[in-house]
C-alpha cells in the first residue's frame, strides 16, 4: 500500500514540475489575426517585443525582455490570416512578480530601424496596452492588426472674416510635470536655439561619431526612438572628458519620425550627467557656423543668456543691487547687461561635487532622493593654491550664495537666499587638495511649476562654467509641506 502511494506521489510531482517550470518563465503565447478586409501586405517584417517596467517608478524607462521578428511576411485581402507566435522563452527569464509586462506588435515595410509602422497590433480586448504575465493578466493572447492611421495635414485656408479670438486657459489647468500634449496637426515645432541649448549644456564637445545602434521604441504617440552612440572625443569645450577617449551615450528622442545621426562624421555633442548615466541631448555635424555658436557659448558661465546685444545673467531678477558699483571691472570678462556683474568662470583644476542631503526620515516610494537639500563641495584637484574667480568671498568667508545658480525648467535662478552685493568681492584661494563645503536648499526656488502626485524634477546646480544635474523625485503630498515651510523661513 505505501509502495502504490508513493509510485502516485511521484507520478504527480513529475507531472506538475513542467507546469511549474513554465508559469515562472516569461513566455508568453501569442495569436496575431489580420482580418479579411484589410489590404494585402508583401515582403515586410513582423516586429514582436515583450517589455519589463516597474509600476511605482514612473520615469524609468521599460526594458527589453525579448524580440521576435517574422521576416518575408505576406497577408492577401480577403482572406483572413492567423499567425501563431511566441515570444520571452529564449532568454529563460524568470517572472519578476513586482514588475509588469506588456507585449508590442508592428509591421514595417522593410527593416524595422529603418523603415516605419505599417501596421500595428492591439489586445482583442480593446485596450491600447497588451499587459501579460504579472497583476492578472494573461498568458496567451490575441493581437487584432490594423493599419497605422496617419494624420492628414488639412491645408490652410485664409478666413474671409477675423476669426474672435478665444481665450486662453487660466495657469495651472495643465498638472505640472506631466508631458506636453503633442502639438495640433499643421503646427510647426518651436525652433532649437542652437546657442542656448549649448550655453546650458552640461558637456560640450566634439567626437568622431563612429557607430550607431538603434534600442527599443516606446508605443507612444509620438513614439520615443532610443539609439547608443559611439564617439571617439576630439576637442573639449565644455566638461571633464578627454580628447581621445572612447565613451558610449545614450540617446532618447519622443517624435514622429526616427532621428537620424551623421554618423562617421565630426560632431557637435552636447550630453549630460544625471544618476549614473551620461545621456547625448544634441549631436549634430560640426560646421563652421555652429562651432563658432559653440565656442561663443562656452565662453559664458552656466545659466547666462544672451538678448539681442546683450548678456544676462541669473541673477538679473535682483536687480542693480546684485552687483556693487565700486567693484573694479574684470579684464577681457563679459558683463550682464541688467546688473554689470562680469561672467566670472570657476577655471581649470577645479572640481564639483553635489551630493543629497538625507532627510530626517527615510519613507520608501516617497523620498528616495530626500527632501530638497544638497551639499555642494568645490574642490582644488591640485597639489598647488588655485584661484577660483567664480567662487567670491569677503572677510568673513565664501560668499555661496552670491556665487551658485540653479538651472531648472529652462530658467537660470540664484539659489535661494541670494540678496545681492553691497561691496566689492574677491576671487576665493583654494589650498592644494583643499574641498570646501555648503548646503543649499532647492525648495526656496522661484517661479518653479512643482509637479503634482510623484513626478521627478531636475536641478542643475552651476558655479561658472562647472555644474552637476541631480533628478529629484517631488512627492507632492510630502514634499509641499517641506517646501512651503523653505519659503516661509527665506521670507523672514
Amino acid at each position: 500500500m505505501r509502495r502504490n502511494i508513493c509510485l502516485s506521489l511521484t507520478v504527480v510531482l513529475s507531472l506538475c514540475a513542467p507546469l511549474t517550470a513554465e508559469l515562472v518563465l516569461t513566455e508568453v503565447a501569442g495569436t496575431m489575426v489580420i482580418p479579411a478586409d484589410t489590404p494585402s501586405i508583401k515582403g515586410s517584417t513582423v516586429d514582436i517585443r515583450l517589455y519589463e517596467y516597474h509600476p511605482m517608478i514612473a520615469d524609468k524607462a521599460a526594458t527589453l525582455v525579448d524580440q521576435v521578428q517574422i521576416k518575408n511576411f505576406a497577408h492577401t485581402k480577403g482572406k483572413e490570416t492567423k499567425t501563431a507566435f511566441s515570444i520571452g522563452q529564449k532568454p529563460g527569464r524568470k517572472i519578476d512578480q513586482r514588475m509588469q509586462y506588456y507585449v508590442t506588435l508592428f509591421i514595417h515595410s522593410g527593416d524595422p530601424t529603418k523603415t516605419p509602422r505599417t501596421h500595428m497590433g492591439k489586445p482583442a480586448n480593446g485596450k491600447f496596452l497588451c499587459k501579460v504575465l504579472t497583476a492578472g493578466n494573461p498568458r496567451k493572447i490575441v493581437m487584432k492588426v490594423s493599419p497605422v492611421k496617419t494624420i492628414a495635414r488639412p491645408k490652410p485656408v485664409a478666413p474671409k472674416v477675423r476669426p474672435i479670438p478665444v481665450p486662453r486657459p487660466a495657469p495651472g489647468g495643465r498638472k505640472p510635470g506631466r508631458p506636453m500634449p503633442r502639438p495640433m496637426p499643421g503646427r510647426k515645432p518651436v525652433a532649437m536655439d542652437p546657442f542656448m541649448t549649448i550655453q546650458r549644456a552640461q558637456l560640450v564637445f566634439t567626437a568622431d561619431l563612429k557607430s550607431v545602434q538603434a534600442g527599443p521604441v516606446a508605443s507612444s504617440m509620438p513614439p520615443i526612438y532610443t539609439h547608443r552612440l559611439s564617439l571617439v572625443v576630439k576637442d573639449v569645450l565644455r566638461g571633464n572628458l578627454k580628447p581621445g577617449a572612447k565613451i558610449t551615450l545614450s540617446h532618447s528622442a519622443r517624435q514622429r519620425k526616427r532621428p537620424t545621426f551623421p554618423t562617421g562624421k565630426l560632431c557637435l555633442v552636447t550630453a549630460t550627467t544625471s544618476r549614473g548615466r551620461t545621456v547625448a541631448n544634441l549631436v549634430l555635424k560640426a560646421d563652421d557656423k555652429l562651432m563658432k555658436t559653440a565656442r561663443d557659448a562656452t565662453l559664458l558661465p552656466l545659466g547666462w543668456s544672451k538678448k539681442k546685444d546683450k548678456f544676462i545673467s541669473p541673477w538679473a531678477e535682483l536687480g542693480a543691487k546684485a552687483w556693487p558699483k565700486s567693484a573694479p571691472p574684470v579684464a577681457g570678462a563679459a558683463v550682464c547687461g541688467v546688473t554689470g556683474r562680469p561672467a566670472l568662470l570657476a577655471g581649470p583644476n577645479v572640481s564639483m561635487r553635489v551630493e543629497k542631503v538625507p532627510p530626517v526620515k527615510q519613507i520608501k516610494w516617497t523620498n528616495p532622493d530626500g527632501d530638497g537639500s544638497y551639499t555642494v563641495t568645490i574642490t582644488n584637484e591640485t597639489d598647488k593654491p588655485v584661484t577660483v574667480p567664480a567662487l567670491l568671498s569677503d572677510d568673513k568667508g565664501i560668499l555661496w550664495k552670491e556665487s551658485l545658480a540653479i538651472l531648472c525648467q529652462d530658467k537660470a535662478r540664484p539659489v535661494p537666499g541670494a540678496k545681492g552685493l553691497k561691496a566689492a568681492t574677491k576671487s576665493t584661494v583654494l589650498k592644494p587638495k583643499q574641498s570646501v563645503s555648503t548646503v543649499v536648499s532647492a525648495f526656496g526656488l522661484k517661479n518653479v511649476t512643482w509637479p503634482r502626485g510623484g513626478y521627478r524634477i531636475a536641478f542643475q546646480f552651476c558655479l561658472g562654467e562647472l555644474s552637476v544635474t541631480k533628478s529629484f523625485y517631488y512627492m507632492s503630498r510630502h514634499h509641499d509641506a517641506i517646501r512651503k515651510a523653505a519659503e516661509a523661513k527665506l521670507k523672514k
